[in-house]
């Protein structure tokens, strides 16, 4: 489309200089962003038409082909005094999925001479013709059939393009699975951590506790040691009073 606005820019100034392909590169940008912005077209719509390019292009030849034969069909049908044309409406259905390959297709029979498209209803085509013989075959035509492999080309781009995005989301799906138990396995650790310092802080409570009955436990020996002594200085004491009674009754 940029190209093509482009060579329309040329095309209407009627020669080429440096200051008209700078104007037109501008003007060409500005339009094509007018479309991407308010006119629902896009990059990816761009691209697409460059792929479809030979296909375009088989079209037009075969485009021309079919209105050289119209006419020549034409030309033979009023110069022949034999001849007479039989008109007719004729009503058909096509299995063309999109609006853009009905209307091309209904361009195509109005371009071609003795044939035109009347009205375009859904699926179905009303399409006058200067004789019944043009109308033969009109809804399996060479036109028809390469609309369709556009279509399946273009339904081929878009499903590639729907796996790619399907692809992608179920690849972050699985890194935001695979992330989960790590996240896990982090709020785990602090409790495991917790879990291993608690005996420590068992130890660090009963260490006092067992001091303090070491402590008690020397003073009972302390105070057991000194009624000892005080029991031996006693009995000491009574045994000398003992003898010196005995000494003196003597």
């Amino acid at each position: 489309m940029y190209l093509l606005i482009f060579s329309v820019w040329l095309i209407l100034n009627g020669r080429v200089t440096a200051e008209i392909c700078i104007f037109g590169i501008v003007i060409a940008a500005a339009l094509f962003w007018f479309l991407c912005r308010y006119m629902d077209y896009s990059l990816k719509k761009e691209i697409l038409i460059f792929r479809l390019l030979p296909f375009l292009i088989q079209y037009f030849w075969v485009l021309v082909k079919e209105i050289v034969k119209a006419n020549v069909c034409v030309l033979k049908l009023i110069l022949s005094p034999e001849l007479w044309p039989e008109p007719a409406l004729v009503y058909f259905d096509t299995e063309l999925k999109t609006g853009l390959a009905k209307a091309m297709l209904a361009d195509s029979i109005t371009l071609t001479p003795g044939t035109i498209t009347v009205s375009l209803e859904g699926n179905r085509f009303c399409v006058h013709c200067l004789d019944k013989e043009l109308a033969e075959g009109m809804e399996h035509s060479v036109f028809v059939e390469l609309l369709q492999k556009m279509e399946s080309f273009i339904g081929s781009e878009h499903t590639e393009a729907h796996s790619k995005q399907i692809n992608t989301e179920t690849h972050s799906k699985q890194a935001n699975t695979k992330a989960q138990p790590k996240q896990a396995n982090t709020e785990t650790q602090p409790e495991q951590t917790n879990t291993k310092a608690q005996p420590k802080q068992i130890n660090t409570e009963t260490q006092p506790k067992q001091a303090s009955t070491r402590i008690q436990a020397e003073q009972k020996e302390i105070s057991i040691k000194e009624s000892q002594k005080k029991e031996g200085k006693s009995s000491r004491k009574k045994g000398k009073e003992k003898r010196r009674r005995q000494n003196g009754i003597n």
